[in-house]
């Protein structure tokens, strides 16, 4: 807004009052960059070492997670073998 006898008038801002006019849409940051949600900010809150360290603990967890996942679809075949075998041998 700029200081203009209209945006006085319209504001109730005497012709001969001294005021200082901020306009809040220049002061705003421009959006920051984010980086697989990750802000600049964050990311320059990291150093190398700290970011290589995430990626290592996240890889081990990833393996884990694909480990435990091998391990219940093989689990899965051996029921389904069981189940079969149950079936041939019968009861209850």
């Amino acid at each position: 807004m700029k200081d203009t006898p209209e945006n006085r008038k319209k504001l109730g801002i005497p012709a001969n009052a001294e005021v200082e006019w901020i306009d809040l849409d220049e002061q705003q940051k421009p959006p920051e960059v984010v980086t697989a949600g990750w802000t600049d900010t964050q990311i320059q809150g990291k150093t190398v070492a700290e970011i290589d360290t995430l990626i290592l603990q996240n890889e081990l967890a990833a393996e884990s997670i694909e480990k435990s996942l091998v391990q219940q679809h093989q689990m899965v075949h051996n029921l389904r073998k069981v189940r079969q075998r149950k079936l041939i041998i019968g009861g209850q």
